[in-house]
């Protein structure tokens, strides 16, 4: 059952106005989780213990580009054995569809490559 918040919001004549907004977690589910190689974890750690703000280009869970920006927290984990890039704006990125981190090729960049010569394999109607 999805959950109920009330609360002040405007004002409405001169006072204030009650809202209710029903907030129901929805899950988007991405492809299967693919390991990450090692060494990638040694550059989030370098960044992080440095305190350097990074900006994420990612693949969201319908396969769309996304960016994230911020500074990061750490590597959190799932029951779905996920691991997460999490960051100080609130933001969490799928290790695995991290396409750059900060300009430096991440664990998706190849399949960036695919996604972003896919017109090139068409010939459009040009047989």
């Amino acid at each position: 059952m999805p959950a109920l918040t009330t609360g002040v919001r405007n004002m409405c004549f001169g006072k204030p106005a009650v809202f209710f907004e029903f907030h129901k977690k929805i899950r988007i589910m991405y492809d299967k989780y693919s390991p990450v190689d090692p060494d990638f974890y040694d550059i989030i750690e370098d960044i992080r213990k440095r305190n350097l703000s990074v900006l994420i280009h990612y693949f969201g869970p319908a396969k769309e580009l996304n960016d994230a920006r911020g500074t990061i927290q750490g590597v959190t984990g799932n029951s779905d054995h996920e691991e997460f890039l999490a960051l100080d704006s609130g933001s969490k990125v799928r290790l695995d569809r991290i396409i750059t981190l900060n300009g430096r090729p991440g664990p998706a960049f190849d399949e960036y490559d695919s996604y972003s010569l896919a017109c090139l394999d068409c010939t459009a109607g040009m047989d």
